[in-house]
């Protein structure tokens, strides 16, 4: 029987259990593994600091008298360096640094959502976060997650996929979203329904000289250009293919070519009766009533 008192392995001073080995050690070599240096549990750190300056966490890697920080700095070669504080649920009642914020503080003296913007960028103010769809007030009333007012439900537009049948925003604020992203909007619709994206659009409507592509004009009659396109090509739908595309064209031509059906016979038609002048003649029996 061996009558050592502590452990014969490395850095070890556990009470020795069999051939001079505390329970660990014994079971690595029954593994067949070589004897380490075994980690101290949580419940068995010392009570001494950590050997970095100003650092005060708890030893965890003996050899070195490092914190579980530093010693992973350690392990893995790299310099000693201050390891910063988490201040949310190790300081209750701390709120986060960024002014307007009221969230529980977090890291670094910044709540959940504006530390991880510090990590992919700039710090901004947090979007509210949306209420639920159903949610409504005493007087039946949805609130826009937008502008967070209560409104009544004709202030807000159709959607099918939401639980209400809603939309989260209200006119009002979708208004003023589209006139600010107005551009971008535009050109996500365009692509959306012809297929075309913005540089297709573009480059499009400088191969017709700027000008729409069946009278001539540069001026669009509206705040856009329209897209023309075969509706033959793709009928049923509201979406095309982005094959049949024909060019770019003002409001005025896009319209007359959607009121005649895109019908050849009955734009000649049409132009034939222009040409022939035709006037309408007053019935002369018919007297204007008396106002």
């Amino acid at each position: 029987m061996n009558n050592a008192i502590t452990c014969s392995g490395p850095e070890c001073d556990r009470a020795v259990s069999r051939r001079g080995l505390c329970v660990t050690h014994y079971s690595q070599t029954l593994k067949g593994k070589p004897l380490t240096v075994i980690r101290v549990r949580k419940d068995r750190r010392a009570a001494s600091p950590c050997r970095f300056p100003d650092c005060g966490r708890a030893v965890s890697y003996i050899p070195e008298s490092l914190c579980d920080a530093h010693a992973h700095q350690f392990k893995i070669g790299a310099q000693l360096t201050a390891i910063a504080d988490r201040v949310g649920r190790y300081a209750p009642g701390a709120l986060c640094s960024f002014e307007g914020c009221a969230a529980r503080a977090y890291c670094r003296g910044l709540c959940e959502r504006h530390y991880n913007q510090s990590r992919s960028g700039d710090l901004r103010p947090l979007r509210p976060k949306k209420i639920l769809s159903t949610t409504r007030n005493e007087r039946g009333e949805k609130q826009c997650y937008t502008c967070q007012t209560w409104r009544d439900e004709s202030q807000f537009a159709r959607n099918r996929s939401a639980k209400d049948g809603l939309q989260g925003m209200c006119s009002p604020c979708k208004a003023a979203h589209y006139r600010e992203n107005a551009e971008v909007v535009r050109d996500k619709m365009r692509e959306a329904r012809f297929g075309i994206t913005r540089e297709q659009f573009d480059a499009l409507f400088e191969s017709q000289g700027c000008v729409c592509a069946a009278c001539g004009t540069d001026d669009p009659g509206t705040s856009y250009w329209a897209v023309d396109h075969d509706h033959a090509c793709c009928p049923g739908s509201d979406n095309t293919c982005g094959k049949c595309i024909r060019g770019i064209l003002c409001r005025a031509c896009n319209h007359a070519l959607g009121n005649v059906r895109d019908n050849p016979e009955t734009l000649a038609r049409l132009i034939d009766y222009l040409k022939e002048g035709h006037v309408i003649i007053p019935n002369p029996t018919r007297t204007r009533s008396a106002r």
